[in-house]
């Protein structure tokens, strides 16, 4: 189901579908707001006929890629630091695939960060970053 709500000028598309969630995305214009959702509304219908959940194939990297992608597209400021943490998770954990990653691989992925166990795609160990306090 698709929903519209105008917000300072700006439109917001709700996508709801059960047992997938919902997602929402603002736009400048109603047209941008109905081609964006009525795109993720079929996408949610075509994982839901194939028997599968929204995001049970898609991997962490594949995640990261479609954040990116609708970052740019919605033309949102990511900052070095975030573009940074998402690479990062990209390299360390990319090949998990969404439906079976579990905190435990998150806390393991820290570790290699905060100690310096962390190695880039090509292999390049990654200095140790300070953990958040």
């Amino acid at each position: 189901m698709i929903t519209y709500q105008n917000r300072r000028g700006k439109v917001r598309a709700i996508v709801r579908r059960t047992g997938v969630g919902s997602k929402s995305k603002t736009f400048p214009t109603k047209g941008l707001a109905k081609t964006w959702a009525e795109r993720i509304e079929r996408e949610m219908a075509e994982h839901e006929a194939l028997g599968h959940d929204y995001f049970e194939d898609m991997t962490l990297a594949e995640l990261v890629d479609w954040h990116d992608l609708e970052s740019r597209q919605a033309k949102s400021t990511i900052t070095l630091t975030q573009r940074g943490n998402l690479t990062r998770l990209r390299e360390g954990l990319g090949q998990t695939t969404v439906s079976k990653l579990r905190a435990m691989d998150i806390i393991e992925h820290v570790k290699r960060r905060v100690y310096g166990q962390h190695k880039r795609g090509d292999g390049t160990l990654i200095p140790p970053c300070t953990p958040a306090m």
